[in-house]
């Protein structure tokens, strides 16, 4: 605690208030300690009365202090790691709106900012035993202490700390509103639809920056159970500045601006071509509606934005388009930051994704703006310069039809014949959306879709780790079996799979490793009976209970050798190859080995990349006689190709070692 003192009058008092706004607020919050109350009285009267002279131009010189503190610590409802003094909205706004209530009237706000005084009081005092010090930010560090200490529990969705921080926000938006109420700016009335609050918006961007209107939201019945769920919740990153709910009212409130004019050509261009603004706006609202604490936020942000979607009763056309964007808001600026631009096979796979060039109009936008609301690390030039670029050759393609229409013709015909099977097999709009933009191209190009259907429950909703996905069906012969296997996807995922079928007694004769957009392994193989045509279920559950051993941690390694020294095939005489190209693909060291056919193989070969750090994202490996070509599409710990001279050395001497150990 820090005292300070003075020694005046009754009318020293009363002529140091007229000269400073902090000596007239500290008066106005004065108490008797000890002495004369009637001095104490007669003070305060004096200053009461100098403070009623000119309510107010006493509101004016608050706000405008308000403004000052907003400018250097911000809103304490808009920061992760706020303030709880000083930032707008915390304990010196309480004071603020006593001081106002003291010469005037804030009507309906007193219980609300009451709780919240006991909250911030009760927070700060925790703050100061667990921290040790007088700080008032309540800091990332602090605030899952704080939080157990104050007695938050684990709730759906909610980390003991997040809870806390709503919390905390909530009382900062109602006694930021009030502070405004009672300094004279009018509240905008509550709105009547959500359309109605985006097409204000437009009218008025900066109803989206007032502390009440994530409140607004949540008072629509069609949207408020789902906003509520991530209206103040910290988002713990180091790109985004804004909670949840803020970080989505300041991306419409940045679509805004946009439409009302940008300096930057393109996004100007980008403006002018699109005629509704309100797929947009609502894509903007969205995008982000999938954090809620668990799982994709993409993948159940479109489950989410469909439902409340369909509660509106949107027509087809608005609702597809808001999926869309809530669907694809990374693509540009994932893509734009971690593929090669000039691969032209990536931007035909792009614009394929996209449709249009209305779409990637509205795509382009609301990445802008999403960048713009995330903060200045997302926000760059740079990455910026990216997007547009990945956004010129798109829209190339779409103005010339440079799109290979070979290819695109037969991705799109892919999609569209998956998505009549899906929907033929009972599977939902949204399921069949979601997995149509998770798995990647070349997985739509090479699977069937009478197969493809009983994947997507393999994959959606996705596996928690360790767990493990298995979907066994006749092969292509009467002695095959096509099996696929989703998991989470990690390195070792593959020698594990292979592993296990070779100690189940099966052998691989093609195998199919692809990755989808949100990280899930679907690896799908043709195998048959090492040993007899017919493979009971014992032997498939070997398969599973191996492969989930695996995946705990058991070493397959041994059990591998053991069983292949009892097989030991015959003497043919099989050259071995390895060969690395960098030059096939932009974005993987391409490995093409060679070599004898035998039991195990692959999970030798999948665990030599492992254990040189690489993982498998695409593997072609095909059997022919006793002979077996095996490529495979690898990248570094990094998610690089395996660009080192030297590693490149020692990875095809360990697969040599692996083809010639057996």
């Amino acid at each position: 605690m820090r005292v300070s003192h003075a020694v005046r009058t009754v009318e020293e008092c009363g002529a140091e208030s007229r000269k400073a706004l902090s000596t007239l607020t500290a008066l106005l919050d004065a108490r008797l300690l000890e002495g004369s109350a009637e001095l104490v009285e007669a003070a305060r009267k004096t200053v009461l009365h100098i403070a009623r002279e000119d309510p107010q131009s006493l509101a004016g010189e608050l706000l405008a202090e308000q403004v000052d503190r907003d400018r250097r610590f911000g809103a304490l409802w808009r920061t992760v790691q706020p303030d709880l003094k000083e930032g707008v909205g915390g304990l010196r706004d309480v004071q603020v709106v006593r001081w106002i209530g003291a010469v005037g009237d804030v009507a309906g706000s007193e219980e609300r900012v009451e709780a919240a005084l006991e909250l911030f009081l009760r927070v700060r005092m925790a703050m100061h035993v667990i921290g040790g010090s007088g700080s008032n930010g309540l800091v990332a560090e602090l605030q899952g202490p704080v939080a157990d200490s104050l007695g938050y529990n684990e709730a759906e969705g909610w980390e003991p700390r997040d809870a806390l921080m709503r919390d905390v926000f909530a009382a900062a938006r109602w006694v930021h509103a009030a502070t405004l109420e009672a300094t004279t700016v009018e509240p905008s009335p509550p709105p009547r639809s959500l359309a109605d609050f985006l097409q204000g918006s437009l009218g008025e961007p900066d109803t989206l920056g007032h502390p009440l209107a994530t409140e607004s939201i949540g008072s629509l019945v069609a949207i408020g159970p789902v906003w509520n769920r991530v209206k103040g919740r910290p988002q713990r990153d180091p790109y985004h500045r804004y909670p949840v709910d803020v970080h989505l009212l300041q991306t419409v409130r940045d679509v805004v601006r946009l439409f009302r004019g940008s300096l930057e050509p393109f996004v100007a261009e980008a403006v002018r071509s699109i005629e509704d603004p309100m797929p947009l706006l609502m894509g903007a609202l969205f995008h982000d509606i999938g954090k809620v604490g668990e799982g994709s936020h993409v993948a159940t942000g479109v489950l989410v934005a469909s439902d409340v979607l369909k509660g509106l009763g949107t027509d087809e056309r608005l609702r597809d388009d808001v999926l869309f964007l809530v669907g694809e808001h990374l693509l540009l600026s994932d893509t734009s930051t971690r593929r090669n631009l000039e691969d032209e096979d990536l931007i035909v796979q792009v614009a394929a994704r996209i449709g249009d060039r209305r779409r990637l109009a509205m795509l382009y936008l609301l990445t802008v703006a999403d960048a713009m609301a995330t903060g200045p690390t997302a926000f760059t030039p740079w990455r910026m310069t990216l997007v547009r670029d990945l956004v010129a050759k798109v829209d190339h393609v779409f103005e010339r039809g440079l799109m290979d229409e070979d290819r695109a013709g037969r991705l799109a015909a892919a999609q569209g014949a998956l998505r009549v099977a899906l929907a033929a097999s009972g599977s939902s709009d949204d399921r069949i959306a979601m997995f149509l933009g998770t798995v990647p191209p070349d997985y739509l190009l090479r699977t069937s879709p009478d197969q493809a259907v009983h994947h997507l429950d393999l994959i959606l909703p996705a596996p928690a780790e360790g767990e493990v996905r298995t979907d066994v069906r006749p092969g292509r012969s009467s002695e095959t079996y096509r099996v696929a296997v989703g998991a989470v996807d990690r390195l070792g995922l593959l020698a594990a799979v292979a592993g296990s079928f070779t100690l189940a007694g099966l052998s691989i004769l093609s195998a199919h490793a692809f990755t989808t957009e949100t990280g899930i392994a679907l690896d799908l193989f043709e195998v048959r009976g090492a040993f007899e045509e017919e493979v009971d279920d014992r032997r498939w559950d070997r398969f599973r209970t191996t492969l989930r051993d695996a995946l705990a941690g058991s070493d397959l390694g041994e059990k591998v050798r053991s069983l292949r020294a009892h097989y030991r095939p015959a003497g043919t005489d099989v050259a071995v190859t390895v060969n690395v190209d960098q030059e096939v693909s932009d974005f993987f060291t391409v490995v093409e080995v060679g070599g004898r056919d035998r039991l195990g193989l692959l999970f030798d070969l999948a665990r030599t990349f492992s254990d040189h750090g690489l993982d498998v994202h695409v593997g072609k490996v095909a059997t022919y006689g006793p002979r077996v070509v095996d490529i495979f599409y690898v990248r570094d710990e990094q998610g690089q190709k395996v660009q080192d001279p030297e590693r490149v050395l020692e990875l095809i001497r360990g697969l040599r070692e692996a083809v010639s150990g057996g």
